[in-house]
């Protein structure tokens, strides 16, 4: 009588995909619109305004994406909301992108404040500051958004 043998495949199993959670999806939906409109309202501000009789005039759409920037950071804040519970709350105590998700998580609390203060509190004179420390985080954050996703894809950070 002959041993059984065991077939074996030279393809590694391969486990099943993570499911793929909405609220992600929403996540990263509101960083980028958050960021394209950003940057959409920075390129008006300081690339496209022109001078004119009264002063620096922006393009007429401006004010749109301002106003669509400040829609999807509302909305932003449902999907950040819904997603820290199912995201950050369970992974808090693994090493594995720690470091980047909770600079990712300061970044969202200054632009959260800067925003508010942007649309409440500023005046003419304080405007700038407000406006700088809310545009820079806003520009850093995508970035780390994909540093976190790729130090999670390759399991270290």
């Amino acid at each position: 009588m002959r041993p059984e043998r065991r077939r074996t495949t030279p393809y590694p199993e391969v486990s099943p995909p993570e499911p793929t959670n909405p609220w992600r999806l929403a996540v990263y939906c509101a960083v980028v619109g958050l960021t394209a409109s950003g940057v959409a309202w920075l390129a008006a501000r300081y690339f496209l305004a022109t001078d004119n009789e009264f002063g620096r005039v922006m393009p007429s759409w401006a004010a749109r994406v301002l106003a669509i920037h400040g829609g999807l950071a509302m909305l932003s804040l449902v999907a950040i909301g819904a997603w820290l519970p199912l995201h950050v709350v369970p992974r808090l105590p693994r090493p594995r992108g720690l470091i980047t998700g909770i600079t990712q998580l300061a970044c969202l609390c200054v632009l959260t404040a800067t925003g508010y203060g942007l649309y409440y509190l500023a005046d003419e004179i304080s405007r700038p500051v407000w406006s700088v420390t809310h545009w820079v985080p806003g520009l850093i954050l995508p970035g780390l958004l994909l540093i976190h996703r790729g130090a999670r894809i390759a399991g270290h950070e």
